[in-house]
């Protein structure tokens, strides 16, 4: 899987995580209060189960939300002097140095990867446990048959069309079935006890309480909801989201039926019978059954007795706006997450730089390691070899460029990297070429560190490779890009510079503002300017001082 897409995929399950919290701890506090509905609440939860799935794609595709971005990239400590690590790797110890690939230290490991691999295995097996349960509850409920009884396809008929609901709805029987189940596919299955013990007016109830669960696809939305616990079992509040729609659609769904029908007692009268079949089963229920067990049998009892429902649908359109709100405020003020970049294999030379002074204090054990690692640039294996290379850019010794130079032409393309890179530590000119092919790497994590390299390279006209990385998919990529031009001071490099002021990435509107700075010129003072106008007001504020800054 390419890195880009790694950590594209990363950013966001992590944001969805954040926003998904959000909405649903604000639906559980609002779904409290008790002047809602129960229509209301249905809506309130069904907008907070997928409200994150829009919120956290829109951070990801919409060029610019005003919410800023939480960063849980690792922070590490760089050592004092890795040098000797990269000594004891590429002289003394050569089997730990063939995998080259491995992190030094204060180098974290990218471990992105390696989690989006468990998501997906843990999520396959939960989700294959789902679909191994539903077969199971099928499999009780046995051979279900047409229902053949004219009389009660009569009353279905009727219900349907005093609803205006257009669709033809299956009705049918299965012996094992101990509850009505509304089920996928515009069906309502009943046990064979509602055809023959059973009164008309009860069946009417019952086959009333089933049609409302298909005219509001419960049944789709159960299974929309179960997916996601499942899928997304990092947010436990998914159980409480899928809960509570279970809960509240059983109401809404007595309401929609007493209404119906005209009152509410035989709806009554049939979850008492029903509930006295279901204490007789056993084994699990199918979902949503009329009145399994752990349903609040007799507060529904209580509210079709009184007629609190009467009114189908009250307060559904509170629900709605309450729900569209929320997720409008998180996709707005909830910021987006983002796992960072971890350390690549070479630390940059701005984190290495505090301790030069002092390894210059011991000259003479500074020469030893620097002709140790000289001499294990032609070790035999290719892992020490770059190992060797590797740590000869970390000590920055300048008389190790011609010997790192020969490696250029080394057979292995991890040692032609590595000493590529280290002669860029060096600021050696003969590095460019190198980099310049590697700003076409497939690794994103490659370019981005080349791009970096090429600025560290006293160079007086920007590469037009480096120009061109400008125009990366990779935003990480285009920043290094951005802050590498301003190094260079290259008047040619402001027309490629310009249009990344209006670039999705916030960070690299950042770079491509201090890029202009350092630059200066009268092109680059103008997009300053044009930056003034920019929607985020961090991309304003820079272009504003860097504007003060210059004559």
């Amino acid at each position: 899987m390419r890195a880009d897409l790694i950590s594209a995929l990363t950013d966001w399950l992590l944001t969805y995580w954040v926003h998904a919290t959000v909405l649903l701890a604000a639906a559980a506090a609002l779904a409290r209060l008790r002047v809602l509905s129960f229509a209301a609440r249905d809506l309130l939860w069904k907008c907070a189960l997928v409200g994150p799935l829009f919120s956290a794609t829109a951070h990801s595709l919409v060029v610019s939300l005003p919410s800023e971005r939480l960063s849980v990239a690792p922070m590490v400590a760089a050592a004092a002097d890795p040098a000797p690590v990269a000594v004891e790797r590429a002289v003394v110890g050569a089997d730990a140095a063939r995998s080259v690939g491995a992190p030094l230290i204060g180098t974290p490991r990218d471990w992105r990867g390696e989690f989006l691999v468990a998501w997906a295995g843990i999520a396959a097996v939960l989700l294959f446990g789902l679909a191994a349960r539903r077969a199971r509850l099928m499999h009780r409920i046995g051979r279900r048959r047409q229902v053949g009884d004219a009389q009660l396809r009569d009353l279905l008929e009727t219900l349907c069309l005093a609803a205006g609901y257009p669709h033809y709805v299956r009705l049918t029987a299965a012996p094992g079935l101990a509850s009505p189940v509304a089920l996928p596919g515009r069906e309502i299955c009943l046990p064979e006890a509602v055809v023959t013990e059973l009164g008309r007016e009860q069946q009417r109830g019952v086959l009333a309480h089933e049609l409302a669960h298909v005219v509001r696809r419960d049944p789709l939305w159960l299974g929309v909801a179960q997916v996601m616990e499942r899928l997304f079992f990092l947010q436990p509040l998914n159980w409480l989201a899928r809960r509570e729609l279970q809960v509240t659609a059983e109401y809404v769904c007595d309401d929609w039926a007493a209404h119906q029908v005209g009152s509410g007692l035989p709806l009554a009268r049939c979850l008492l019978t029903v509930a006295e079949w279901i204490a007789g089963a056993t084994g699990p229920l199918p979902e949503p059954a009329m009145a399994s067990r752990g349903s609040h049998l007799m507060r529904r009892v209580e509210r079709l007795v009184r007629g609190d429902g009467i009114r189908a649908d009250h307060g559904r359109r509170i629900g709605f706006a309450l729900g569209a709100l929320m997720v409008a405020a998180t996709m707005v003020a909830a910021p987006a997450v983002t796992a960072g970049v971890p350390a690549t294999r070479l630390a940059p030379v701005k984190h290495l730089s505090a301790g030069k002074h002092e390894r210059q204090s011991s000259d003479s054990s500074r020469a030893a390691r620097v002709a140790a690692l000289v001499a294990a640039l032609k070790d035999s294996d290719p892992g020490v070899r770059a190992a060797a290379a590797q740590a000869l850019g970390r000590l920055d010794d300048k008389s190790a460029g011609n010997a790192l130079a020969e490696l250029l032409r080394d057979p292995d393309p991890e040692v032609q990297e590595q000493a590529i890179m280290a002669l860029a530590e060096l600021e050696d000119p003969r590095a460019v070429p190198g980099l310049e092919k590697l700003l076409t790497s497939g690794d994103a994590e490659v370019r981005q560190e080349a791009a970096n390299r090429l600025g560290n390279v006293d160079l007086a006209t920007a590469p037009a490779a480096l120009i061109n990385a400008l125009k990366d998919p990779n935003s990480e990529v285009r920043q290094a890009a951005a802050n590498s031009l301003g190094n260079i001071d290259d008047q040619k490099a402001v027309p490629a510079l310009v249009p990344l002021l209006n670039d999705p990435d916030k960070d690299v509107q950042e770079a491509t503002v201090n890029a202009l700075h350092n630059i200066g010129g009268p092109a680059a003072m103008q997009a300053l300017i044009g930056a003034l106008k920019s929607k985020d007001p961090q991309v304003r504020r820079m272009a504003a001082e860097a504007l003060g800054d210059r004559d």
